[in-house]
Formats: C-alpha cells, sequence, structure tokens
C-alpha cells in the first residue's frame, strides 16, 4: 500500500517538502480481505459459467453427431432429422442464455451479499464503539467514586479519628463497582477490536 519516494539523489532536495516522502499507492479505505472474498465469488461463478457452457456444448455436439450418423457426407437431412436438429439446436441456445442469465445473477447476489457484509460490519464497529465509551465512562465515574470514599477515609485517619464501619464498607463496595467496570470496559475494548480487525 505504501511506497518510499527517495530523494537523495536529487539535485536540491531542499526545494521538496522532505528529502524522502511515503508515497500511498493503494485505495484509501480499501478492505482488502472484503475485496478479495468478492472477487472469488466472481470468480467461482465465471467459472461454473464455463463449466455449464462446456457441458451444454458437448450435449449439443453428440446429439448432432447421433443425427448425423447414417448420413454420407454431402447429403441432404431427412426433414425429421432437420427438425431434431433446429430443436437440439435451440435447446443449446436457451442452454447458453440461461447460463448467462445465471452468472449475472451469481455475480450480482456475490455483491449484494459484499455490500451488506460491509453494512453490518460497519454497523458493529459502531455499537461495539458506543459500548467502549458508555463502559470507560461508567468505569471512570466508579474509580472517581472508589476514590472519594478512600480518601474520606484516609483524612479521617490522618487527623486521629476513626473511620465507621458504615463507611468502611461504603469504601469497599465502590471499590468492588470500580473493579466490575473496569473488566467490562476491558471486554468493551477487546470486542471494539475484533469488530475493527473484521472491518
Amino acid at each position: 500500500m505504501w511506497k518510499y519516494n527517495n530523494t537523495d539523489g536529487m539535485y536540491s532536495p531542499e526545494l521538496y517538502h522532505s528529502a524522502d516522502e511515503l508515497y500511498h499507492y493503494g485505495i484509501l479505505g480499501m478492505r482488502w480481505r472484503h475485496r478479495k472474498a468478492l472477487r472469488q465469488e466472481i470468480r467461482n461463478a465465471k467459472k461454473a459459467y464455463k463449466l455449464r457452457n462446456s457441458k451444454i456444448q458437448d450435449r449439443y455436439f453428440k446429439s448432432m453427431e447421433n443425427i448425423e450418423k447414417g448420413y454420407k457426407r454431402g447429403q441432404m437431412l431427412s426433414k425429421k432429422d432437420q427438425a431434431k436438429e433446429e430443436r437440439a439446436d435451440t435447446l443449446a441456445t436457451n442452454g447458453w442464455k440461461k447460463s448467462k442469465q445465471q452468472l449475472k445473477a451469481d455475480i450480482a447476489r456475490a455483491r449484494a451479499r459484499f455490500s451488506s457484509n460491509i453494512k453490518k460490519a460497519k454497523q458493529n464497529k459502531a455499537e461495539a464503539k458506543a459500548l467502549l465509551k458508555e463502559a470507560k465512562s461508567r468505569y471512570k465515574n466508579a474509580e472517581k467514586t472508589y476514590l472519594k470514599e478512600f480518601d474520606k477515609i484516609s483524612s479521617e485517619r490522618r487527623f486521629g479519628k476513626k473511620a465507621e464501619s458504615k463507611q468502611i464498607d461504603k469504601a469497599l463496595n465502590a471499590g468492588r463497582k470500580a473493579n466490575v467496570a473496569k473488566n467490562e470496559y476491558k471486554t468493551a475494548k477487546s470486542n471494539y477490536k475484533k469488530f475493527k480487525k473484521k472491518w
């Protein structure tokens, strides 16, 4: 995706923005993994199309051989056999038309699947980001309350007072809540990273 434009050998590199510039030669925002999957699906659809066409052709040639078996070279076919040949022709042309239609439908389906996957990935990423934001704010608030309670107890101890059991319980509960919020924040962060990688 990126390459260096080395300008060391130039006459006056100070005229340029920098001596060595990093140039982007890919498409910005391109998601190669998704594009690769789409290309593979299209390739598979084209392979299937070629295989169908070759089967139709083989069937057509075999039917023609069977019709022209009893005839010599240059000999006229009977009306019955001519009708058979016409029928084989129409069957083959219809088969090729259907095959082409199927190819178009397969490609359209692959493209639709690709766009829906991208849409879903974007949605999941946005949801994960929102959850991460929420978890972060919850964790910060829980930590603030815990520190407040802890500061109250420590200030009382500094002045030689004993902290009440209720106050100690309050601080412990705040600490537990802060730990829970921290774990939730960690899981939200890992989930967001996963969705980011997928997208």
